[in-house]
């Protein structure tokens, strides 16, 4: 205060303090200040215990046990041996070789139809052209050598459209199985 006094030329002059007055109003929020470094991370903890064990699953069945009840029912030892077990696991598979030839002839065109057992499918099959004197030297060509359904169909003619001179036979199998 004295400055003022001063600058306006007064005399100088003491002046008692007065009371303070009422608090102001409150200022604006400052801005945040920046986040601060991670910390260091801590140590693992102590492994815990193992849990307890679990209960048993039931017991499978045997390959043999076609229909699952656990007894050794007659029809289920396949091998008939009295014994129920792998062995009675494997398929069963029936295979056999069914062969057949024509008639030796001197025709031009011969066929032979060659046919598996019930319930049986050819796997495969073959065939060889053979002359009356058991020769394999035959002048004839195959034209089919196929599967069919339940067996083997073969088919041949000679080399040219003229009749042979010799007779000759087809002779023929198929492998078939279940």
């Amino acid at each position: 205060m004295l400055v003022a006094a001063a600058a306006l030329g007064l005399a100088a002059c003491e002046v008692d303090e007065g009371p303070s007055g009422p608090e102001g109003p409150a200022g604006e929020e400052g801005e945040s200040g920046t986040n601060g470094v991670d910390g260091v991370d801590g140590t693992d903890g102590v492994d815990g215990s193992d849990g307890a064990d679990g209960v048993n699953g039931a017991d499978g069945l045997h390959c043999w046990d076609a229909n699952g009840d656990g007894i050794e029912d007659f029809d289920e030892d396949t091998n008939a041996d009295s014994i129920w077990d792998a062995a009675d696991c494997q398929p069963s598979i029936t295979r056999e070789v069914v062969t057949g030839e024509t008639a030796t002839s001197t025709i031009f065109q011969q066929s032979l139809t060659l046919t598996c057992g019930a319930g049986m499918v050819p796997y495969g099959g073959g065939y060889r052209l053979v002359a009356a004197n058991n020769s394999t030297n035959v002048d004839a060509i195959v034209t089919v050598s196929r599967p069919t359904a339940d067996g083997w169909e073969l088919h041949a003619h000679g080399d040219n459209a003229g009749t042979p001179t010799y007779a000759w036979r087809i002779e023929g199998s198929v492998v078939c199985g279940n």
